[in-house]
């Protein structure tokens, strides 16, 4: 077989093997919707203080313990996460709930 018809298959097959990057599929969330139904879910608001947020949501089902500097710890509810900064809420996040 002549060496210009190997070197042209050889090309060729590498250009098979090669990912096609430009067939993807861009999927887009608009912001604030990704809670659906839960997004209006009653859940403690930044600045809150820990003893206020066992007031009012009960005892968590779960704690994990501050690591880092500052310390950030976090309560697991049936809903929601809540993470601290030292003892007051920082932010809240939504479990996910897949769709069925």
């Amino acid at each position: 077989m002549n060496p210009t018809k190997i070197c042209n298959c050889l090309m060729l097959l590498s250009l098979c093997c090669i990912p096609h990057f430009g067939i993807a599929q861009t999927i887009q969330i608009p912001v604030a919707s990704q809670g659906g139904a839960h997004a209006t879910l009653d859940r403690p608001q930044t600045g809150l203080s820990g003893e206020a947020v066992l007031e009012r949501f009960g005892e968590p089902l779960n704690t994990t313990p501050a690591v880092g500097e500052p310390p950030i710890s976090r309560w697991e509810y049936a809903e929601f996460y809540v993470y601290f900064e030292y003892s007051h809420v920082v932010h809240t996040v939504l479990k996910h709930k897949p769709t069925r």
